[in-house]
């Protein structure tokens, strides 16, 4: 669950952030309880002092309050660029939707992740190194079902949570259930022959592993066999017998749940 900044918790940010004059405060309060009631960025709205321009289409936005969360909106309006005096920037090779949830996401009631826009909202908050909400994204994602998308959307962004539970998750799940996954194809051909020869290297260390338990429990009578590890030592110095034992087979169990548990890996 997303931990969303109400109006209160915004204006204790600023009021942090810098000393104000009563005057300051009256304002910024009555901004912190406006820009609480949902926004329409695309209308003007009382405390909106930066417009956006993209895809033709005009986003009103706060500059202290996109400041608070980015060093680089920061970085933007207050040194000495071309845009820290500008009332209106275009953000060219943007789309408008994008950019509409990004300020969803940064201005109070300060929209949830969701299924519908982490994927759009990612890039968008990794290049304005909105980091706080980045995490907020990738918990998301981690609290989802791991998957090759979510896999590759931690690649791609460097999530190293997502990414090693993910992987984890690539490496116990069935070929079959991964071949299924709209997503497998997008995978590095180098990894994924990686990922193939591990699971693979894994399926032949318990097929032996299987193979002795299967000869301990057929009892075939051969001088030695691959399970004979498995026999306690009263059927092993009557191994040419063909007995039921209770201790052998408390170790063929014993072996069998090492195997499911290194499936699980």
């Amino acid at each position: 669950m997303a931990v969303l900044l109400t109006s209160e918790d915004l204006f204790e940010l600023i009021l942090i952030s810098a000393p104000l004059c009563e005057k300051e405060v009256n304002v910024l309060k009555e901004m912190t309880e406006e820009v609480e009631r949902c926004i329409n960025f695309s209308e003007p709205w009382q405390y909106a002092d930066i417009t956006f321009l993209v895809e033709d289409k005009k986003i009103f936005a706060s500059k202290m309050i996109l400041c608070l969360w980015s060093p680089v909106f920061e970085a933007m309006f207050s040194h000495d660029f071309k845009e820290k005096n500008a009332s209106e920037i275009t953000l060219p090779g943007k789309k408008f939707k994008d950019i509409e949830h990004l300020m969803k996401v940064l201005h109070p009631p300060n929209e949830e992740i969701t299924d519908d826009n982490v994927s759009i909202l990612l890039p968008l908050l990794q290049e304005y190194q909105i980091d706080a909400i980045l995490k907020r994204a990738e918990d998301y994602l981690c609290s989802q079902c791991s998957s090759i998308k979510n896999f590759l959307l931690a690649q791609k962004f460097n999530l190293k949570e997502l990414y090693e539970s993910n992987l984890s998750y690539l490496k116990r799940a069935p070929i079959a259930r991964l071949k299924s996954q709209p997503n497998f194809d997008e995978m590095d051909k180098e990894f994924l022959v990686e990922l193939l020869m591990e699971k693979c290297l894994k399926f032949e260390q318990n097929l032996e592993s299987l193979r002795e338990v299967r000869m301990v429990l057929e009892r075939k009578k051969p001088t030695t066999f691959p399970g004979m590890h498995l026999l306690c030592e009263d059927c092993t110095n009557a191994r040419q017998q063909q007995v039921d034992c209770d201790g052998c087979m408390k170790s063929c169990c014993k072996k069998i749940t090492e195997i499911l548990r290194n499936l699980e890996k």
